[in-house]
Parts: structure tokens; C-alpha cells; sequence
């Protein structure tokens, strides 16, 4: 539980430097409540205050929003300057993906590139040259599909710290990487080898 969220901030119950809190993993986070009783959809100009009040104060800043073209997505979408498109590798999530790019092409929101999520390899997925091919951009990277991240999701807990000698980690690692401009390889140990990609 955290002290404020993105929507105290927004009806102005919080002031903005106030509602960060600061992570283990050397960032500072500001949580959007799920609760009913403070469910709202913020207006891209709301939320571009409060983006404004970080600039110069951080490297960057990372916005998570809904998936799909509902309007919390859209206003999203609206108040960057950029976004990574994620998706599945599966048809209809390709598709949706595709959807937001034309969103934020008809917003001028520029889209950096593609992380592919949850990939088992199976004859129903699009390969990613194929996805890569889909969008005309670059991907990022890919994260296979894991117990781990399942595991850690539900401890609320980021796989990159409690293992981040896994294979997950690693591929969290390098969409980072991918995303800074800097070297980064994935070396794999002798039972991701023996085993193959999906631990």
C-alpha cells in the first residue's frame, strides 16, 4: 500500500513532489490506485503537469498505461512525446498494437519500437521478423514466457531484483540496454541451454 497516487496528485489533494515513492531499484515511482472509490481517467493536460514538474529532476520517465485504444490509453498517448508499443506474439495482440501506433501516429507521438511479451515459440505465434516486418519498426527486445515473472508479479516483487541473474532479467536487461544505446548481450547458462528458453 502506498501512501498517494497518480490521482491525489491529479485533484491536487497531493502536490507532485510529495507523491513519489522510492524504490530498491533506484527510481522513484508514483502509483496509480485501482481502487473504485478513486477510479478516474486522467485528461492528457492533467497529466502533462505533472509530467512537466519531473522535468530536468530525472534521466526519464516511463508512463504505464491500459492496454488497447480506451480513453486512460488514449490521454496517455496524447501527453507523451513517445511510447514502446507491447505485444503478444499472437495475431489479434499484433493487431491491437497496431491500433495504438495509429493512435499516437494521429497524435504525433512517436513510437521508439516494439517489445514482443510472453513468447513460447509455439507454430500460433508470428515470428518476430514478422512482427518486425507488421509495424516497420524496430523491436526492442522479447521476453519469453515465465513462471518466474508470474511468480514475482503476484509478490509484487520485479524479477530483475529478486533474480536478476535469470533469464527474464536478463531480457528486461537488455530491452533497457536497447533502449539507452548501450552493449548489452544475453549469456546463457548451461541449463537455459539444456532446456531451452522458457525457465
Amino acid at each position: 500500500v502506498y501512501p498517494f497516487a497518480l490521482q491525489d496528485v491529479l485533484t491536487g489533494k497531493v502536490n507532485v513532489k510529495d507523491a513519489p515513492y522510492y524504490h530498491e531499484g533506484g527510481f522513484r515511482v508514483i502509483p496509480a490506485d485501482i481502487s473504485l472509490q478513486k477510479l478516474m481517467i486522467p485528461e492528457s493536460q492533467g497529466l502533462l503537469n505533472v509530467l512537466y514538474k519531473f522535468v530536468g529532476k530525472c534521466d526519464f520517465m516511463l508512463v504505464d498505461t491500459a492496454a488497447g485504444i480506451g480513453k486512460e490509453a488514449c490521454e496517455v498517448i496524447k501527453a507523451v512525446d513517445e511510447l514502446i508499443l507491447v505485444t503478444n506474439p499472437e495475431i489479434s495482440s499484433v493487431v491491437d498494437a497496431l491500433k495504438v501506433m495509429q493512435i499516437a501516429e494521429k497524435y504525433g507521438t512517436k513510437p521508439l519500437g516494439i517489445v514482443v511479451n510472453r513468447v513460447c515459440g509455439g507454430t500460433h505465434e508470428m515470428s518476430i521478423s514478422e512482427i518486425e516486418d507488421f509495424f516497420g519498426l524496430h523491436i526492442l527486445g522479447i521476453v519469453h514466457e515465465s513462471t518466474k515473472i508470474r511468480k514475482y508479479v503476484a509478490e509484487k516483487r520485479p524479477v530483475v531484483i529478486a533474480e536478476p541473474h535469470s533469464l527474464p532479467a536478463k531480457q528486461f536487461k537488455q530491452i533497457a540496454a536497447n533502449l539507452l544505446g548501450i552493449e548489452y548481450s544475453i549469456k546463457r547458462g548451461f541449463f537455459e541451454r539444456l532446456f531451452g528458453w522458457w525457465k
